[in-house]
């Protein structure tokens, strides 16, 4: 027996205790979720799981060694019988993709592998300025939009006017003491490959909302708005127009800048709003599906201008 499959058996009590006050806690006495959503399964370890997950893991590794033999085989007759092998590998010779996974999606990517290969080739770079300078420099603050207002408590909001304003209250007392704040924001590009792994990651079928303005009421089940990418391009078309309409009131003498997003395959402006003044960055107006990378160009940015 497993030290996994010990604690679980020990702690079936607490367990149930902590599940039955997290239902309480989130329908009846917060009612962040609706009584009558679902109530997903918690499986318990058991002595059982010690098999389950030997078959599985033995049957698949069982159907990936006979693909593999059946690849070799292929190979071996279309070199027997003199067949080019550049025109033999346009063809799928085994029915196993190590791209797709069982449901059709693509599988997930080890990034840290990729990170790992990455930092081999970096070489050391000194810095130019010692810590102690860095007082006297202008702070930047860079938003991660949607992994931020993701994590608002919605308790309490009736409208998206409320969420927008919950929104401006929580990044304006992160960031204080910036001269510039950038808002970056996500892309929702369909047939991705982030578009998969968010259509993995999603547990509730998505409700998509027709229209999403600042008298729109939240839906009572946020799960299902933010399961849907559509949902969430309006409700950032929605935020990046909220702030600019109220930059001077909640963030006045800060530069604010808005990322460019894609919609319909067409990358949007990246606004500067300063006191009022609008103009277009045009460096940072970039075809970028992840708000994670398009993060680092407004960094880069962001130093070339003296923070």
């Amino acid at each position: 027996m497993t030290e996994e499959i010990r604690k679980s058996i020990l702690q079936v009590e607490i367990k149930g205790r902590d599940l039955y006050l997290e239902f309480r806690m989130e329908r009846l006495i917060q009612k962040n979720k609706s009584l009558f959503d679902t109530i997903h399964r918690h499986n318990i370890k058991t002595f059982q799981s010690i098999n389950d997950s030997q078959i599985k893991q033995s049957m698949k590794s069982k159907r990936k060694l006979n693909d593999s033999a059946a690849g070799y085989r292929l190979l071996d007759i279309s070199q027997a019988r003199g067949y080019d092998t550049k025109q033999l590998f346009q063809y799928d010779l085994v029915t196993t993709n190590y791209l797709f996974d069982e449901e059709g999606l693509m599988t997930k990517p080890a990034k840290y592998m990729l990170v790992n290969e990455i930092e081999k080739s970096l070489e050391p770079v000194e810095r130019e300025a010692s810590p102690a300078s860095w007082k006297e420099t202008q702070t930047a603050y860079i938003v991660d939009v949607m992994a931020n207002i993701r994590k608002l408590r919605i308790s309490g909001l009736r409208t998206f006017n409320d969420l927008c304003t919950a929104f401006a209250r929580c990044i304006s007392a992160l960031s204080r003491p910036a001269k510039r704040i950038d808002f970056v924001f996500d892309s929702y590009i369909e047939g991705s490959i982030k578009d998969n792994e968010r259509s993995r990651r999603s547990r509730y079928r998505p409700i998509e909302v027709n229209m999403v303005n600042e008298d729109t009421p939240l839906p009572v089940n946020m799960d299902t708005f933010w399961a849907s990418g559509s949902n969430k391009v309006k409700l950032q078309i929605l935020l990046s127009k909220w702030i600019r309409q109220n930059a001077n009131n909640i963030w006045p003498n800060v530069e604010l800048v808005l990322s460019s997003t894609v919609i319909d395959g067409i990358a949007t402006d990246c606004i500067a709003v300063n006191n009022g003044n609008e103009n277009c960055i045009e460096s940072l107006k970039l075809r970028v599906e992840e708000a994670d990378v398009r993060i680092v160009p407004h960094a880069i940015n962001i130093a070339n201008h003296g923070y």
